[in-house]
């Protein structure tokens, strides 16, 4: 796409913007824009969401209807979802997923008919806010769950296991953020997506962790225990490098998984604590991939 200069003034120089964009954003007189010099480039970008998105569809042209079909309307950033259903197992697939769509609210409903809309607006500037809750969250699940097996308080692992769904809920609005509005840096929103994605993932590990020792009645390996702590401090050191990048701990988030790494596996092939064994490179995969994803998206 190519726009033309045009001289406005003696010294101001002005080109047009495109239809189409100003349209999906209902941008108009008045509104501010970001514009960011990269080199030879200019970056434009607006902080408004897309205009209102809405679709109407037939359960039944689905195959079945699941209440992951709702989550994928909802990541990608549609304001109002009309579903018609003759099957009534499709009202109670959405009425389990619904819950986990941070302002979705059903305002209509009849015998074959449900209709959702979002009523969360003012949440659509807090992106920043919830990804640190986000950050924030993991880690207290991480320190929770390390001191209940250290302390062979397994029954509090049913509490902690529940952190994971707000986990969900959250890293879920942050996509579907990401959907409508795109990263500030929009050329990452690719990599912040992906990110995203890798949060959720790696409360998922926490949780089968939960899941694991929830019964368990004798006391956890402590050179097994004691890789979980470091790995949270791998973690950790994540966290302080997406809100303060430092050269040395980049090369820590790179050469420390290695070696973390090396001790998980060790433990796998001895037999030691085969299930936690598994979890935590699991675990500090996931926290890598995430470690990735971010620093793809800093470059």
């Amino acid at each position: 796409m190519k726009r033309k200069i045009v001289k406005q003034g003696a010294a101001t120089m002005t080109i047009s913007l495109p239809a189409p964009w100003i349209k999906k954003f209902s941008l108009k007189e008045g509104d501010e824009l970001n514009i960011e010099e990269v080199g030879s480039s200019i970056n434009i970008t607006t902080e408004k969401a897309m205009g209102k998105r809405r679709i109407e569809l037939d359960a039944k042209e689905l195959g079945f209807f699941t209440k992951n079909e709702l989550g994928h309307l909802y990541f990608l950033g549609f304001d109002e979802v009309i579903i018609h259903f003759k099957n009534k197992e499709v009202l109670n697939q959405i009425k389990s997923r619904l819950p986990d769509c941070i302002g979705y609210e059903i305002i209509d409903q009849t015998e074959d008919k449900i209709v959702i809309k979002s009523i969360s607006s003012e949440l659509e500037t807090e992106f920043d806010n919830i990804l640190r809750k986000v950050f924030l969250m993991l880690k207290e699940m991480g320190d929770s769950v390390y001191d209940a097996l250290k302390n062979n308080e397994f029954s509090r692992l049913k509490q902690i296991r529940d952190m994971e769904s707000i986990n969900n809920k959250f890293t879920a609005f942050l996509t579907r953020l990401l959907s409508k509005k795109g990263y500030k840096r929009p050329e990452r929103s690719l990599q912040a997506y992906d990110m995203m994605q890798n949060l959720e993932r790696t409360a998922d590990v926490y949780k089968y962790i939960c899941d694991d020792f929830i019964n368990r009645k004798k006391a956890v390996d402590k050179d097994v225990l004691e890789l979980l702590n470091k790995i949270n401090d791998y973690y950790k050191l994540l966290y302080e490098i997406f809100y303060k990048f430092d050269p040395e701990k980049k090369t820590a988030l790179y050469g420390d998984r290695h070696a973390l790494k090396e001790q998980a596996d060790k433990f796998l092939k001895s037999g030691k604590e085969v299930v936690l064994s598994h979890h935590l490179i699991e675990l500090l995969e996931r926290i890598y991939n995430t470690a990735g994803s971010y620093l793809a998206m800093s470059i």
